[in-house]
């Protein structure tokens, strides 16, 4: 081959690894994090040529349990792992393959031989027979330098952050004593490929709980994965938003799997082949009175518009984790968490909402009824509430008899107009600081503080204002402790805007002045 040959083919070459670099710079790093201190770590970094190594963390072994015959709950003869994958910088829904195994440094031969010593990967850290992502008897027949598979050639999606449990336990099933407290000596480790695919987005319709029917009331749970493994013969429902182009009432479904209690209770499955997204949660499950438990890890929320009455209704909810939502494009959330009612049937049970201090409300302009009929929460994080541009905050809290106190110092309400019952019947409430309060714009202020019986000190600065108003009936009704600044007390005389004042010598009125910080 002439000189001329190999100067082409250097140049050729140069051109390909140049265009590989180019590629792998678009490309993110990965990391497996262990929840606990002594869980394996794995970080995977995708590489300029399209592949993933790993760098693998401790070891596994035998010293960790006492192995025996046993459960793979049993947390003193089973060893369990959390394995969490999380991206560090974004990949959207890039489509990576992945695998992952143990590297099999030690093993003991009666190990090796049995049919008991087993596997699970799941996504319940519970059991090891809930929620099976790969399960089996890896082990057998392996030696030293030889990988147990967990993972081959699994999709994972770039934009998702997954959390996987690892169990390894000697089955309760063994009968052979030579099994017992034998040593192994296990490493995880793994590696994956970024495919260069992306996942055709797909859309859940809002009225999820229309859809069920008579089912609706029988749900105890409600979980989001991305799958569509579904059960032959199970009870299935077409969600599917199909007003969004490309989005078949297929590509989502639902479907019912027996929960185990023996009272024709279920747990509701919503799936699809990949990250399900929504354009709107309005109703989505309001009046599921039986739900108590949400599982959002496989919804994306990041073009979610409506999420008024997403859970009104949902009764016997104790807790709620909505730390995954992002509502950065959300314009209304009224009702988003609203009981059916003041009667005492239909309020609901919620004590506990995890992750509203990751809500982003720059866009929402109506938070009505928000919380109404909450009256075991007794506390509420809003410390990332943005409400610049909401417009209607009537009966935001109403009903909330729990509440002791809560910050609203960070309340930008220049835009709002309706007030009406706003802190009505918080019958717990001792003290309001509503000192970042503009009230230019608000021209219903009725009923706002009605019942608030243990309510003694409310205080404003000078951007309360009552110019505007044209409404304010039953204002003050029955808020029987409120003294102002001054000392001015209540009188059932004065229960409308006239005494929404800050009290003065020259002014009595039953506001104690604050300046705005």
């Amino acid at each position: 081959m002439d000189n001329n040959s190999n100067k082409i083919i250097y140049i050729f070459l140069a051109i390909a690894v140049t265009m590989f670099l180019i590629v792998g710079g678009t490309l993110a790093y990965w990391s497996w994090q262990s929840a606990a201190a002594q869980n394996t770590a794995i970080s995977f970094t995708v590489t300029s040529d399209l592949a993933c190594s790993a760098d693998g963390g401790g070891s596994i072994t035998s010293n960790d349990v006492k192995l025996a015959p046993a459960k793979c709950t049993d947390t003193e003869h089973a060893i369990q792992r959390t394995i969490t994958t999380n991206t560090t910088t974004p990949l959207s829904d890039e489509i990576i393959n992945m695998d992952l195994w143990l590297d099999i440094n030690n093993i003991d031969t009666n190990l090796r031989n049995s049919d008991n010593f087993k596997y699970a990967v799941t996504t319940s850290p519970d059991s090891c027979t809930s929620g099976v992502v790969t399960a089996g008897d890896a082990f057998k027949n392996k030696i030293s330098s030889n990988k147990a598979y967990l993972f081959n050639n699994k999709e994972y999606i770039g934009s998702q952050n997954k959390t996987y449990y690892l169990w390894i336990w000697l089955d309760e099933a063994e009968t052979n004593n030579n099994t017992q407290n034998k040593s192994f000596n296990l490493s995880l480790n793994g590696e994956c490929r970024d495919t260069g695919e992306q996942v055709v987005k797909v859309y859940i319709k809002s009225d999820v709980a229309l859809s069920l029917g008579d089912y609706k009331t029988q749900v105890t749970k409600v979980e989001f994965v991305d799958n569509k493994n579904i059960s032959t013969g199970a009870i299935t429902f077409n969600l599917g938003d199909t007003t969004v182009s490309g989005t078949q009432a297929t590509d989502v479904q639902g479907w019912l799997v027996d929960n185990g209690l023996g009272d024709d209770t279920y747990t509701l499955k919503i799936g699809a082949n990949g990250r399900i997204y929504a354009k709107s949660l309005q109703n989505a499950f309001i009046n599921m009175t039986n739900v108590t438990e949400f599982d959002f890890s496989n919804l994306d929320t990041s073009e979610t518009t409506i999420m008024a009455n997403m859970f009104e209704g949902c009764l016997n909810l104790i807790t709620l984790d909505v730390s995954s939502f992002d509502t950065s494009n959300v314009t209304t959330m009224n009702s988003m968490f609203r009981g059916r009612s003041n009667s005492a049937a239909l309020m609901m049970k919620l004590e506990n909402i995890i992750g509203l201090e990751n809500f982003n409300t720059s866009k929402v302009r109506s938070m009505s009824y928000m919380f109404q009929y909450c009256p075991k929460l007794t506390t509420i994080n809003l410390s990332s509430f943005d409400t610049s541009n909401v417009t209607t905050m009537d009966s935001m809290f109403d009903y909330c008899k729990g509440l002791t106190t809560f910050d609203l110092s960070n309340f930008n309400t220049s835009k709002v107009t309706n007030m009406q019952s706003m802190f009505s019947y918080c019958t717990s409430l001792t003290e309001l600081n509503l000192s970042s309060f503009d009230t230019s714009n608000v021209t219903n202020m009725s009923y706002m503080f009605f019942l608030d019986s243990k309510l003694r000190t409310i205080y404003v600065s000078n951007l309360w204002s009552t110019s505007a108003v044209t409404s304010s009936t039953g204002m003050f009704n029955y808020t029987t402790s409120l003294v102002g600044g001054n000392g001015t007390t209540y009188n059932s005389s004065n229960i409308d805007a006239t005494y929404a004042r800050i009290d003065t010598a020259s002014t009595p009125g039953y506001f104690t002045y604050k300046a705005h910080s």
